[in-house]
């Protein structure tokens, strides 16, 4: 077996046939550092966490982050188009990090707490936002007793001006959270928009 190489599938799956003798087995990805892992004798389970090789690079920069609905979308005036400012901080373990918005009113839950960040994870100055990993999302609070519910995840590559990522999630505008009667509006689509434009970096010593 020793030099043999299996791909893994989109699901993070590999798998080797007739294996006999094997004690090691390593894995290596563009971008990470090379892991090996001990064979036991159940061969059917030998999985890989893979680290980055260069720590994020956007730990502690602050953008102003505007948020685009769908062209598609029927929407009130006032949800298709939201401004933030988007700070971004580590989230305690290797890669991950957490992008924490301000400059609005946001809904606190009970369970969540202050619902206005995305988690993260973080390669150079490519961030993967998402709230699929967890319950909480982002709640806004609008005008006459409504709020803005923002869904979904992103991926941008952010520079020292301006950056632009697909939104891919749903917007709702809800007048309650907690209230589980249809939304007022919602629209669910892959090309809302998200515009970043940095306004601070971390002071390096």
């Amino acid at each position: 077996m020793s030099g043999q190489v299996a791909t893994t599938d989109s699901f993070g799956y590999y798998a080797f046939d007739s294996v006999a003798g094997v004690l090691q087995v390593r894995a290596t990805k563009d971008g990470y550092v090379p892991a090996t892992r001990d064979v036991a004798l159940e061969t059917q389970h030998v999985d890989f966490m893979l680290r980055y090789d260069a720590p994020p690079s956007v730990i502690g920069e602050v953008y102003r982050l505007t948020f685009t609905a769908a062209p598609s979308c029927q929407l009130p005036d006032d949800a298709r188009r939201r401004t933030y400012t988007a700070t971004i901080s580590s989230g305690g373990f290797d890669n991950r990090a957490i992008v924490t918005l301000s400059g609005a009113q946001f809904y606190t839950d009970s369970y969540c707490g202050p619902m206005n960040s995305f988690d993260a994870l973080v390669h150079g100055r490519t961030v993967s936002l998402s709230n699929y990993a967890g319950d909480c999302g982002i709640i806004e609070e609008l005008a006459n007793m409504r709020h803005l519910s923002l869904w979904g995840g992103a991926e941008a590559t952010l520079t020292d001006s301006t950056s632009t990522a697909a939104f891919v999630g749903t917007v709702a505008v809800v007048t309650s959270p907690t209230d589980p009667s249809p939304p007022n509006a919602t629209c669910d689509a892959s090309d809302h928009r998200l515009v970043f434009e940095r306004i601070a970096s971390p002071s390096r010593k």
